[in-house]
């Protein structure tokens, strides 16, 4: 049962992990898009995706702006993996150890 519970757990952390880190990267996309651009194309372009916006973004200014605006979201994104990466390492450091073996210790 113990398996089973840690197993259920990992999954459900890492799916509830992913859409946080999807929404960080929405909003900070959306936020960078929005600071550069008028606010249509930034709409025009998130609905094209990250491989179509080439296709709709022909002036090079704005293209730096779209990479540039993908590449702080990843960036802010990237930071949320790594925050619960160091803590999936220091958390247990510092957790008790136990014991759970039967019978004569020698």
């Amino acid at each position: 049962m113990a398996l089973g519970l840690l197993i259920f757990f990992g999954m459900f952390g890492a799916s509830v992990l992913v859409g946080i880190a999807t929404s960080i990267f929405n909003n900070t996309l959306h936020a960078e898009l929005a600071r550069h651009l008028p606010p249509l194309r930034t709409v025009e372009i998130i609905q094209a995706g990250a491989t179509g916006f080439r296709r709709i973004v022909t002036a090079e200014e704005e293209l730096r702006h779209v990479l540039e605006a993908y590449t702080v979201s990843l960036s802010k994104a990237y930071y949320l993996v790594v925050a619960v990466s160091v803590a999936s390492v220091v958390v247990p450091l510092f957790m008790g150890r136990t014991d759970v073996r039967r019978g004569n210790r020698a």
